[in-house]
């Protein structure tokens, strides 16, 4: 979400305003009812694919797995420190009623 938000501001150049999910859509959660209305609602596949380039989306499938056809890429990587992930997951899970979460 952090490299969507840097890549959207870089995108508007700057200029507050918009979702970060409309110009880089989570690609997973394209195909997704529990996740495409919050995260992607203006996307689908077929969109992102007919969508002139660059394209943007986000991702957690491996570099083997994207759909890129015969299209050379570049990729932004981002790894966390696990702790990092671990802190961040918690304060995630606790803000969305869908995890259940009561800790």
């Amino acid at each position: 979400t952090w490299t969507q938000q840097i890549i959207h501001q870089l995108l508007r150049k700057g200029e507050s305003g918009g979702f970060y999910g409309e110009s880089c859509p989570w690609l997973e959660a394209t195909s997704s009812e529990f996740l495409q209305p919050r995260e992607a609602p203006t996307w689908t596949l077929e969109k992102i694919n007919n969508t002139p380039g660059p394209r943007y989306f986000k991702t957690h499938a491996t570099v083997k797995d994207l759909p890129r056809g015969q299209a050379k890429i570049k990729i932004i990587y981002v790894a966390r420190n696990p702790k990092d992930s671990v802190v961040s997951l918690y304060h995630h899970a606790k803000s969305k009623p869908e995890f259940g979460y009561t800790g």
